[in-house]
């Protein structure tokens, strides 16, 4: 596994967010070239958002995860989906990071909690129909604060993987086949 940088998401991500408030707050009119200009820069962010995804996905790849990269990828893209898909995608993976660990024995401090990934995921969806009303700049504030957070938590976790190795789970060993079982015990 690549380690992800933290430097460039962390600082894509929080300026091109803190771009989209900048603008709501100084295009407060709704005039549409400028609502259209801040919702550019949110579907800007959004994309970092989902390439962050894909890489993280990619690192706890070992054929128990609920997703693929391909699919974290292709699917936010179908629409009407994607609104249930951003849930999957992001609180998802806080729960398969954490499930990824205890089968591969990692003893670390470090599980990821979903309750930030859920309420950036939901701040995802209602901010950019809500751009121009108030309670669009509240959820792209909100957005701002928990997806810094949760993209620091996230590459900080899967940073902690360090190489991933082609080994299955210590605990989903296959048991011996029970006709060979049978076939010592009529011996």
């Amino acid at each position: 596994m690549t380690r992800i940088s933290k430097l460039p998401f962390v600082i894509g991500i929080a300026l091109t967010l803190l771009l989209v408030v900048m603008t709501r707050v100084a295009f407060k009119s709704g005039a549409l070239p400028q609502l259209a200009f801040t919702r550019a820069l949110y579907l800007f962010a959004a994309l970092q958002v989902i390439f962050l995804y894909y890489k993280a996905w990619g690192a706890i790849q070992d054929g128990y995860a609920r997703t693929t990269p391909g699919k974290v990828l292709g699917f936010s893209f179908i629409p009407v989906f994607n609104i249930y898909w951003v849930f999957v995608v992001m609180a998802g993976f806080a729960s398969d990071y954490n499930a990824y660990l205890e089968r591969h024995k990692i003893e670390t401090e470090k599980t990821l909690g979903s309750a930030i990934y859920w309420i950036a995921a939901f701040c995802w969806i209602f901010a950019f129909p809500t751009m121009g009303r108030p309670l669009g700049g509240i959820l792209l504030f909100v957005l701002l604060v928990t997806q810094v957070i949760g993209t620091i938590k996230l590459i900080d976790a899967v940073n902690l993987l360090g190489e991933p190795t082609d080994e299955k789970p210590l605990d989903d060993e296959e048991p011996e086949a029970a006709g060979e079982e049978g076939n010592l015990e009529n011996t």
